[in-house]
């Protein structure tokens, strides 16, 4: 079935177009219910309604895949490492946080740019702020290419950097359960009506998304990340969507698919939510 799915892609494809399973750190066998659950859902919703999609679901114990890789930029999604990132090296360097916990809601909840790039601004230079996100993505989980991504691209948005969606779903899913990440995710938990697509039709999903027209994939974009409440924890979801025809609402449509087979698979699955840090 995953080559059938490989075959089927349009000229814009994603070479890393796969189903797969990817260790996390405490890893356990992973689950071939989920696996096979997750390729029916990209089959299902591509031939329903064309296009592209990509899917990946993380609880505390691994993280399954399929269909597009998400190796692509991460548009404002990664806008919640940047805050989270901001706030903690502030609360390490004796500041107040007050004003930067107003960027974040502003950054978070309605996705406001300017508001992102100042907190990404309060981590230092661009060099400094990307390995600032990188650091922080790699100890809660997974792992974010900012610094490839915006080298030799000088004024580059950092919305340009990879996030690979198991990479995100790993994030996402240990969110829960991290302390510096507590203001964030909570804002996760706010986001504005008018942008509560996909995963904002889940009740208690708390999510960030992130969507533009890339030339040089020639697709549009919508990713949304977060986590939604499994019977045993919140679990790490991630996905992308690529509307055949390049539209906002075409987007919205596949990532309304994509978030309603989700939930129904992260209802029905017997997932780990992550365990808070000892000390």
């Amino acid at each position: 079935m995953v080559s059938a799915l490989a075959a089927g892609c349009a000229a814009h494809s994603d070479p890393g177009r796969t189903a797969t399973n990817v260790a996390a750190p405490s890893s356990s066998t992973p689950r071939p219910a989920v696996d096979d659950a997750l390729v029916q859902l990209v089959a299902r919703v591509e031939g329903d309604l064309g296009g592209q999609v990509g899917v990946a679901i993380a609880d505390g114990q691994h993280v399954a895949h399929a269909g597009l890789s998400g190796d692509s930029p991460v548009w404002s999604t990664i806008k919640v490492p940047i805050a989270i990132a901001a706030l903690e090296k502030a609360r390490e360097s004796g500041q107040q946080t007050g004003w930067l916990e107003a960027l974040a809601r502003q950054a978070i909840t309605i996705s406001d740019n300017d508001a992102a790039t100042a907190l990404w601004q309060s981590l230092g230079t661009t060099a400094e702020s990307a390995t600032a996100v990188e650091t922080l993505v790699g100890e809660l989980g997974g792992d974010i290419n900012v610094t490839d991504a915006l080298a030799g691209r000088p004024g580059a948005p950092f919305g340009r950097a990879r996030w690979p969606l198991t990479d995100q779903a790993q994030f996402a899913a240990q969110l829960p359960c991290s302390a510096p990440a507590r203001r964030v995710y909570e804002l996760m938990g706010d986001i504005d009506p008018s942008q509560r697509d996909g995963f904002g039709h889940v009740r208690g999903a708390h999510f960030k998304g992130g969507w533009n027209a890339d030339a040089e994939l020639g697709a549009y974009t919508y990713r949304q990340f977060g986590t939604l409440a499994g019977p045993h924890g919140p679990v790490g979801v991630a996905v992308i969507v690529h509307p055949e025809v390049s539209s906002h609402v075409g987007a919205v449509e596949l990532l309304d698919a994509m978030a309603k087979g989700v939930a129904e698979i992260v209802d029905d699955g017997d997932f780990v939510g992550c365990r808070p840090a000892a000390g």
